[in-house]
């Protein structure tokens, strides 16, 4: 056998052993699923999402969809800025911190916030996200405020 053909089998062995390990690595996510929240000025429908990952990290999700049509169905950009999300950490029932608002920079149909807000020390923690969302209301000239959507406890 050749010595690049012996190489070729040893990484491609290595690689399926790789592969092979870290498919069997459980990523865990708990997720509230999206949530209607409100239509501003009656133009589009606000749907919101609080998911917990792995290691804690809290991520709030802010979704347009077009209006009247639920939170599953036809989506519907915003203008840059027109969509806000706020995620909001919980560990063993207290309150970690937040990200503070964080607003979409380009025209998208869903915006999302993230970040590890909780320490995580040795041993089982309980956590969750709690998801607040902002739209813009053109009728208004303001932000209209969907507070607390929440994600199923998640332990690690």
């Amino acid at each position: 056998m050749k010595r690049t053909t012996r190489r070729a089998l040893l990484v491609g062995g290595v690689l399926m052993m790789f592969t092979a390990v870290t498919i069997g690595v459980a990523h865990a996510s708990a997720g509230s699923g999206r949530i209607y929240r409100g239509s501003p000025n009656g133009t589009y429908n606000v749907c919101a999402q609080a998911w917990i990952y792995d290691t804690a990290d809290n991520v709030a999700e802010t979704i347009s969809q077009d209006w009247n049509t639920g939170c599953w169905n036809d989506n519907d950009s915003q203008s840059s800025g027109w969509l806000g999300a706020k995620a909001l950490g919980y560990r063993d029932g207290g309150y970690c911190g937040s990200t503070g608002w964080y607003y979409n920079s380009v025209s998208t149909w869903k915006f999302a916030v993230g970040a590890y807000l909780c320490s995580n020390p040795s041993g089982t923690q309980v956590f969750k996200t709690k998801a607040d969302s902002r739209a813009w209301d053109d009728g208004e000239n303001d932000y209209d405020d969907y507070l607390q959507v929440q994600s199923p406890n998640q332990n690690y």
